[in-house]
């Protein structure tokens, strides 16, 4: 049987599906099946609106009997899996290991190591009344099932068992979920966010704390000191936290500061498509990620051309005009503002793939920024994909703009468009008995942000 055990925390990525793609897919088939995810999600649902993902990097599937022997004999003290209960098939990402009401149980892999984990992957819940109800709905199922693996389970939980909390495909019954400690997991959301009001997001994400200590405001400000330089070793959790906010707020700051010299700021969706590409270029500017999507806390799955295309016809004109200087110029000014390297250097200024092999730390290294941002006018968004010429790794980057031209409608009235946004690493480790209050108080702000209400993340919690 396939088990489960608690191992550490990892980096991974996350790519929906229902266990059809592997590594021998082409990335536009990668493509594709995302967007049909995007579109029509599961029990067809049209909008991709309000989703959750909780990874569990704690349950971890082992690829043979040594490993499986190996590891328990090491942590567990007496806890122990007799060897010949456990046999090996690869599991494939995305892998539907329980289907519920709302959500699926799913298997991921890990990067680089490729170890699969378990993750829980919510359907999108449209921002009305009743997306809000089923989202309630699925969010207590899924805290009564992790209590009763908590409560029941001990350490090890046979997914037959969870059958009242949804439907396991029949040769999936004997897989064992191996759990030590209090079960938790680590949010992330994807959303539909108006570019209009891409503003609101970045201040309200990259806010200045209240109650900010002086050790805190240091650690802030090495934060953005060690951005401009490489890191080889793994960044310390509350230093990344800090130094994304700042970047957010540095972006916005920027922008802001640039609608005097170039009015053509003033229109809402272009400043908050500007401040997306700024933030993109303040984020790959920095440490040697460990994997390409790890670069941004806001990763667009929706891409930049489409989100050029969204904005309004005599606007597009006026940007596009004269070999696209107008465009050009904002966008280099913003970077020279930003204090980043120039217009001509790479995009990835150190590459990705800390601690592997420099060939592979490059694949990124060949996109300059001005090759990614003068194509975006044209219809291209060379940062996917779709477009990226290293075949071998470009899987790799299918959740970058991943989705192609399809955009949300959002809001109660599902009328408008907007840019589909994955918010990475919300939240680390967090206890199942406050899944259901924060994936609440995340519709509630997204729905909030949309409307223009101005409502503060949190407030009505």
């Amino acid at each position: 049987m396939y088990t489960f055990h608690q191992g550490k925390k990892s980096k991974k990525e996350n790519q929906r599906g229902r266990g059809e793609s592997d590594l021998s897919q082409t990335p536009v088939m990668l493509q594709r099946q995302a967007d049909h995810e995007a579109v029509f999600g599961r029990k067809g649902i049209v909008q991709r609106a309000v989703g959750f993902e909780i990874e569990n990097g704690k349950y971890r599937i082992f690829k043979d009997r040594e490993v499986m022997r190996d590891y328990t004999s090491g942590l567990w003290e007496g806890v122990y899996l007799d060897e010949s209960e456990v046999h090996y098939v690869p599991f494939r990402k995305g892998e539907v290991l329980l289907e519920g009401d709302g959500f699926t149980m799913q298997v991921d892999i890990s990067h680089p190591a490729k170890i699969p984990y378990m993750e829980i992957v919510t359907d999108p819940f449209p921002e009305t009344t009743h997306g809000y109800e089923s989202l309630t709905k699925t969010m207590s199922i899924l805290e009564n099932m992790m209590e009763y693996i908590r409560k029941y389970g001990f350490c090890r939980t046979y997914l037959s068992s969870l059958k009242r909390f949804g439907s396991v495909p029949e040769q999936w019954e004997e897989v064992v979920i191996w759990s030590r400690g209090y079960p938790a997991g680590s949010f992330q959301m994807t959303a539909g966010i108006k570019l209009s009001q891409v503003s609101q997001l970045m201040e309200d994400l990259g806010f200045q704390q209240e109650s900010e200590t002086p050790e805190m405001t240091e650690r802030k400000k090495n934060g953005r000191d060690s951005l401009m330089k490489p890191s080889e070793g793994f960044e310390d959790d509350l230093l990344t936290k800090y130094r994304r906010q700042l970047m957010l707020k540095e972006v916005a700051e920027v922008v802001e500061g640039m609608k005097n010299e170039y009015p053509v700021l003033e229109n809402n969706d272009l400043c908050g498509l500007i401040k997306l590409i700024g933030h993109y270029l303040i984020s790959a500017h920095g440490v040697v990620y460990s994997y390409p999507k790890n670069f941004s806390s806001l990763l667009l799955r929706t891409d930049f051309a489409a989100m050029f295309e969204s904005l309004p016809s005599l606007l597009k004109r006026y940007l596009r005009n004269h070999n696209q200087i107008i465009w050009m110029t904002v966008v280099d000014e913003m970077n020279r503002r930003l204090g980043l390297d120039g217009i001509h250097t790479r995009l990835f200024r150190y590459g990705v793939y800390r601690g592997m092999p420099l060939s592979h730390r490059n694949i990124l290294g060949s996109l300059s920024k001005r090759d990614w941002l003068e194509n975006i006018p044209q219809g291209r968004d060379l940062l996917t994909s779709e477009h990226f010429s290293n075949r071998q790794r470009a899987y790799e980057l299918e959740s970058l703009g991943s989705y192609g031209d399809k955009m949300d409608m959002v809001g109660e009235e599902q009328n408008k468009k907007a840019p589909i946004i994955e918010f990475r690493n919300l939240r680390d480790t967090m206890s199942f008995k406050k899944w259901k209050s924060f994936a609440q108080e995340c519709f509630r702000y997204v729905a909030a942000v949309n409307n223009g209400t101005g409502e503060k993340f949190g407030e009505r919690s």
